[in-house]
């Protein structure tokens, strides 16, 4: 392209007769006068093949962009490719930059993309949306709508029904409630008079978003699936919950179960004073796995699902004391070898000594070998003191090696030499190959039987 620091370049012809006739060619003053007169040069190089020098700044950071991920790129701006010269458009909308955009708009390389007014419905402003249907041969499919609708944009959403007829999907007023637009809701249902499905008040209901609940509830007859009460019990939207449960709806054992889960106290005696479907023992054994000790108390005194071993087994692996001291007193489910395995594998010392005390499910060698491999010699002196039959001498020192634990190394071989016992030669190899600190392998060397 001419360079618009020198102007383009333009070929002058002398005026005068040829033949006899009088030439229609420009004279030398008249393309002067063309030249010197601003508006008409600026208008020549508005139809100039190329770039503004002002522009040219953001196309090189658009060539920067490359460092991107393709994945990256396309989420934040909506395009295919990373050398995609739209890029420069695109940034200037994110930018909400409207005299950019207009003069990107004016420059031949600005054209934008297949999704330009898609993205702009997105992430920016109503007046950019205009300038962009304004233009020519600009990208809108009916995500354009759908994305200003869900993302609360209502000024664009009448700009696009208004003056667009790329349209919009099933599902704009399901996302919209979702979202708890409700000024969006009215308008899609009142002036668009869209289609919904049960998802919008499950989805409502699900976020807390109780006016949009109301709303549908009052003026659409799609209504809601159990998933509203399920989930609203779930995070913990007691005034959804309970308009809902006015309002007659259903829900399942889910509800009493999630709430439980998540600790809303409030919600698990709604339920339990309200409502007939009752919980499993999933409510007990998840509440006890994330220490609430209110709630397992409370669904120990008023229900009678009870619960499972995984309620304490999987609040042992937490280390969550006070809840297996309460199941251990209060409930008869017991629990398994997991709670002390997956106490030792965490280095729950307290909770460990807890259950090789007092109750009698044990352990197994899992919780010897994690020990061993993560180099937690407190652990291996509890579990030597109570079932030193799991502490096989060959595999806790093989496992130690393997992973480089010369503490546990250590260890073993003081207990093996307080014990009067001898170790196999091969040890030495073994302890040399693993490149343990010399001191550990000279502690081998010294218990390595005198006869082998």
């Amino acid at each position: 392209m001419p360079s618009l620091e020198h102007g383009p370049s333009v070929v002058l012809e002398p005026a005068g007769a040829v033949d006899g006739r009088t030439s229609n060619a420009p004279t030398k003053s008249s393309c002067l006068a063309v030249m010197l007169n601003p508006s008409l040069f600026y208008c020549i190089c508005v139809f100039q093949r190329g770039v503004f020098l002002d522009l040219k700044p953001k196309y090189v950071a658009w060539a920067q962009m490359s460092r991107l991920s393709k994945s990256t790129f396309k989420r934040m701006y909506f395009l295919d490719s990373l050398d995609d010269p739209a890029y420069v458009l695109h940034a200037a909308i994110a930018d909400h930059n409207l005299p950019l955009v207009q003069r990107i708009l004016r420059c031949v390389h600005g054209r934008g993309s297949s999704h330009t007014m898609d993205f702009a419905a997105k992430c920016s402003t109503v007046a950019i949306v205009e300038a962009l249907h304004r233009a020519d041969a600009l990208g809108c499919t009916k995500l354009a709508m759908d994305y200003a609708a869900h993302n609360g944009k209502l000024d664009i959403l009448r700009f696009l029904h208004r003056h667009r007829r790329d349209g919009f999907s099933d599902k704009i007023l399901d996302f919209s409630a979702q979202h708890g637009f409700l000024d969006i809701v009215r308008y899609l249902h009142g002036e668009v008079g869209t289609h919904c499905s049960t998802k919008a008040m499950d989805w409502a209901a699900r976020n807390g978003h109780l006016d949009v609940v109301v709303f549908l509830a009052e003026h659409r007859d799609e209504g809601c699936t159990a998933d509203a009460m399920d989930h609203a019990a779930k995070n913990g939207h007691g005034h959804v919950l309970e308009y809902l449960h006015a309002q007659g709806k259903t829900c399942t054992t889910l509800a009493m179960d999630y709430a439980a889960m998540h600790g809303h106290l409030d919600i698990v005696q709604f339920l339990h004073a309200h409502r007939q479907e009752g919980c499993t023992v999933h409510a007990m054994d998840q509440a006890a796995r994330y220490n609430f000790v209110e709630i397992v108390a409370f669904l120990h005194a008023h229900r009678t699902e009870g619960c499972s071993v995984e309620a304490m087994d999987m609040a042992a692996a937490h280390g969550h004391m006070d809840m297996v001291r309460f199941l251990h007193t209060y409930r008869t489910e017991g629990c398994t070898t997991d709670a002390a395995d997956l106490a030792a594998i965490n280095r729950q010392l307290p909770m460990l000594r807890f259950l090789l005390d007092r109750r009698r499910e044990g352990c197994t060698e899992k919780a010897v070998m994690a020990a061993a491999r993560d180099g937690f010699v407190d652990v291996l002196e509890l579990l030597h003191h109570y079932h030193p039959e799991l502490v096989e001498p060959d595999t806790v020192l093989g496992k130690a090696l393997r992973h480089n634990r010369p503490e546990v190394v250590q260890f073993w071989c003081d207990l093996t030499k307080h014990a009067g016992r001898r170790l196999r030669p091969l040890w030495v190899d073994v302890a040399t190959k693993a490149h343990v600190h010399a001191g550990v392998v000279a502690s081998i060397r010294d218990l390595v039987a005198d006869d082998d």
